[in-house]
């Protein structure tokens, strides 16, 4: 803790003590891991599996704790302060993300889905989560899978001619169908046999789904502007915005 870092009264003494907190922290942790554990295999052991019974169990575990998680940083005043400069940290380097997907959402659906719509539908994300997930410390943001799932979805609709919102609006549903199917059924615990490699090829194939867009987007560019004696540099502004895009993550 703070207090006993701040009796350390040279480097060397600080460097001491401030390693025998983090081994008592790591110490503390797996136990209360390993606690947790024994629970998940007596929970199982009793029960067995039956349909619903992942869920049941997860209830469980979290109901003793489910009030005091939002009530325990409000004990004291150095609790309510973080909880104030957390959130307005958490406001302003999630509003950015935000826009940005809710421009694209928008060049993607054509003006359909929008900042604002983008914006609310986080919000209101977030909070149903914090209330009824069990889980208020996660943050629920947009994503690029979601990204590239609507711009699927949009061209299936588009070329098919139909209502995009219906389309859209089943396409939720039927995840949620699943989603609680999944739940009820425990398949989340068939993850433990899924590697390393899974959770990279999907990150490969998000990465190469985004390059094509943007090598799209640049060809594009050259097309429009090339011809233009006047406008003749126009697509330079793009590829030299991709290339420092790349390279400076790159170096870094």
């Amino acid at each position: 803790s703070s207090t006993t870092t701040q009796r350390a009264t040279n480097p060397k003494e600080f460097a001491h003590i401030f390693g025998l907190e983090v081994h008592r922290i790591y110490t503390e942790q797996r136990a209360g891991e390993e606690k947790a554990l024994d629970a998940d295999q007596e929970l199982g052991e009793n029960g067995g599996w039956c349909f619903g019974n992942d869920l049941i169990n997860d209830i469980k575990r979290r109901a003793p704790h489910y009030l005091s998680d939002f009530t325990e940083g409000m004990k004291t005043c150095a609790g309510i302060q973080k909880i104030i400069s957390t959130i307005f940290f958490l406001f302003f380097s999630l509003m950015m993300p935000c826009i940005a997907f809710g421009v694209l959402f928008s060049s993607i659906t054509h003006g359909i889905i929008d900042v604002r719509k983008v914006i609310l539908s986080q919000a209101l994300a977030g909070l149903l989560f914090s209330i009824f997930g069990g889980q208020h410390l996660l943050i629920i943001r947009t994503t690029i899978p979601i990204t590239i799932f609507t711009k699927v979805i949009y061209s299936i609709s588009d070329a098919q001619e139909m209502d995009f919102h219906t389309f859209y609006a089943m396409s939720g549903l039927w995840s949620s169908i699943f989603l609680v199917l999944s739940s009820l059924t425990g398949v989340s615990n068939l993850m433990k046999y899924c590697s390393r490699s899974t959770e990279e090829i999907f990150a490969l194939f998000i990465s190469i789904a985004f390059s094509v867009d943007a090598i799209k987007f640049v060809a594009h560019e050259f097309d429009d502007h090339s011809a233009s004696t006047r406008r003749s540099v126009t697509w330079l502004k793009p590829c030299s915005v991709s290339f420092s895009s790349w390279y400076c993550p790159y170096r870094l």
